[in-house]
């Protein structure tokens, strides 16, 4: 016979038998035992309180079911608390409960603490706007208002290395703060808000920052694909730069 199977039988015997217990204990007979209904519950509500065992030896991080494994004789003192919980059924039941949502309100309350934490740090490192982008329509309108001069400023623009993606990603990286605006990558990168707005369109879309919705407004983050791909960037930069050295040596 299975381990599990001889816990099982365990204490479906001991409810059945505390849950009678309990009955014999409260000794109000109003007929033949066997046709009161209130022998039936109380064997009910003896063998809930029985399986509840296991989980009641959990939250005080005992061993026993491990130990009657390894030791037949553990399997008495298993069942003597299986006894034990099935005779107090009411009072263990409710025990048991109030336990369990106590320790739920603990972890609750610690996720609060650590929510609370992040909040702040996250807040510590969001960039502050003036101009707040709010709403996704602005946005849109942004994007769709450049002018072909913009586009020309983008394309002739010496200070982007030919990749004006790529100055939107530096400034992400490497800027004071790890939530970015709109704003303040315009004032580092000098270059207009819709230019801006399309670029981290693109790098949204391929995984390399990502938009995030907070309180004071959209914030832009780099994402770890996003400084790959500056590092694969800077590395090919470095070749080329090297191959020219040795050509001008």
């Amino acid at each position: 016979m299975s381990h599990g199977l001889t816990l099982f039988l365990i204490m479906l015997a001991a409810g059945i038998v505390g849950g009678g217990v309990n009955y014999l204990l409260v000794g109000k007979y109003g007929t033949v035992f066997y046709k009161d209904w209130m022998l039936y519950k109380a064997v009910f509500v003896g063998i809930a309180a029985s399986f509840l065992v296991p989980l009641f030896l959990n939250t005080i991080s005992s061993n026993l079911l491990l130990e009657s494994k390894q030791e037949g004789t553990q399997l008495f003192v298993f069942a003597g608390f299986c006894l034990i919980a099935s005779i107090s059924s009411n009072r263990f039941i409710k025990s048991i409960s109030d336990k369990f949502m106590q320790q739920l309100h603990d972890v609750q309350h610690q996720v609060n603490n650590v929510k609370q934490d992040v909040e702040a740090l996250t807040e510590k490192n969001t960039e502050a706007d003036d101009s707040i982008i709010r709403n996704d329509p602005y946005e849109i309108r942004m994007l769709h208002r450049g002018t072909v001069a913009e586009e020309i400023q983008l394309e002739q623009s010496p200070s982007l290395h030919a990749d004006p993606s790529l100055k939107v990603l530096q400034a992400l990286q490497e800027g004071d703060y790890v939530f970015r605006t709109v704003t303040g990558i315009c004032k580092e990168t000098e270059l207009t808000e819709s230019c801006i707005l399309r670029i981290l369109q693109e790098q949204i879309q391929l995984g390399n920052v990502v938009r995030s919705e907070r309180e004071a407004g959209i914030r832009y983050h780099i994402t770890p694909a996003g400084r790959k791909y500056i590092g694969r960037h800077d590395h090919v930069r470095m070749d080329i730069l090297s191959e020219k050295g040795e050509q001008i040596s």
